[in-house]
């Protein structure tokens, strides 16, 4: 287990952040820096996020670390623990949540903390692969860092898309995770803007994560 002094370093790209700038005409990009940075530095031990409990999905490093590490060899047990440590109803995703959604988005949660142990890790992928609706692709897909990566999905219960899971092919550790549409659609505005067409295949968040590692201090890269 990391020290209590040191820092998580991770360095993610974001394929619609990278978009979106690359749209932009050349002389606006001159003009105006991108504000969004692949590079971010988290304490492992941080007390005043541990202490704040307004968001029921964050987890910080530490809490992340000894909640895997705890967690049971059984299958079903450890989703049932996981349900409990992200409960629904709360983060981005809202509620209501099936139980088979529930976990997996609270493995998804779990899986984007690091460093998680090996142990740790193989049973949570064991416990994954239990899930109602899991599906692992027959090929490798490109991320947004332009790697080569397994995606393990789900298609998310009310909705024309699915969440995906992506893992190296080499190590098996978490390489991201994307959000593609599974049915092309129309989304309708109530401010009578023009209603957004969705297609299949379309990626809708894309983060690869091409780099994670215990540092001494914040702005240090491994």
């Amino acid at each position: 287990e990391p020290r209590a002094d040191q820092w998580i370093y991770i360095r993610e790209v974001d394929g619609w952040q990278e978009q979106q700038w690359e749209e932009l005409p050349e002389k606006v990009r001159k003009k105006t820096p991108m504000t969004y940075s692949p590079d971010r530095w988290v304490p492992y031990d941080d007390k005043a996020a541990e202490n704040d409990a307004s968001d029921t999905d964050y987890r910080t490093a530490r809490e992340s670390y000894r909640i895997a590490a705890a967690l049971p060899e059984d299958p079903e047990a450890l989703l049932a623990r996981l349900r409990e440590v992200f409960p629904t109803g709360s983060g981005p995703d809202g509620a209501p949540e099936a139980k088979d959604e529930h976990s997996f988005r609270a493995l998804a949660v779990l899986l984007e903390s690091y460093p998680i142990p090996p142990d740790a890790l193989a049973r949570i992928y064991r416990a994954m692969a239990t899930v109602g609706g899991v599906k692992v692709t027959d090929h490798l897909i490109r991320d947004a860092s332009g790697r080569e990566v397994i995606a393990v999905t789900r298609k998310y219960d009310e909705s024309d898309s699915r969440r995906e899971i992506l893992i190296d092919p080499v190590d098996y550790s978490y390489a991201g995770n994307r959000d593609v549409v599974t049915r092309t659609h129309t989304i309708p505005w109530d401010s009578g803007a023009p209603e957004t067409v969705q297609k299949r295949g379309e990626v809708l968040i894309d983060i690869a994560r091409t780099h994670a590692a215990v540092v001494d201090r914040k702005g240090q890269k491994p």
